[in-house]
Parts: C-alpha cells; sequence; structure tokens
C-alpha cells in the first residue's frame, strides 16, 4: 500500500515511472476518492505527463481521469532518469 500512495503522492515523474514499471501499472485511475487519499501536489504530475508518457483516455471534465501509460515513452523515460539520477 505505501507503494501505491507513492505513485500519487511524489511530484517526481521518475520516480512515479519506476515504481509503476515495478508493478507493472498499464493505467491510472485519478477520481475524487484519490484526491481525498492523496491531496497534493504530486498530483500534478499526472496532468503535466499527459501526452509524453500517459496518454489520457477518459475525462469527464476534471473530477475524473484515466490515462495509460506509453509503453515505449515510459521505457525511455526510465532510462533516461536512471541516467540523471547517478
Amino acid at each position: 500500500m505505501a507503494d501505491v500512495a507513492l505513485m500519487y503522492e511524489t511530484e517526481s515523474p521518475g520516480l512515479f515511472l519506476d515504481t509503476a514499471r515495478k508493478y507493472g501499472v498499464e493505467y491510472v485511475y485519478l477520481g475524487p476518492a484519490e484526491r481525498v487519499y492523496f491531496p497534493g501536489p504530486g498530483l500534478d504530475k499526472f496532468a503535466a505527463m499527459a501526452g509524453s508518457s500517459l496518454e489520457r483516455i477518459f475525462t469527464n471534465g476534471g473530477s475524473v481521469g484515466l490515462s495509460r501509460a506509453r509503453r515505449g515513452r515510459l521505457e525511455r523515460l526510465l532510462v533516461s532518469s536512471a541516467k540523471t539520477a547517478h
């Protein structure tokens, strides 16, 4: 459960992507419950990642969103973040 919180709460797209890959996450759901349980600036990264490492699948205008990880882009970002982390 700690890694689920980490993925929603971290402001780092790289840390999110590393953790998502570890668990084989393909979709990210962001709705009212996620906003209550994981409030804060960590949620802003999902909007920033849309169009690059995440593909927005559904939104109803802001309260609910569903995104899919772009696999090729996800792998390239992970390699890039690993290089800059060292």
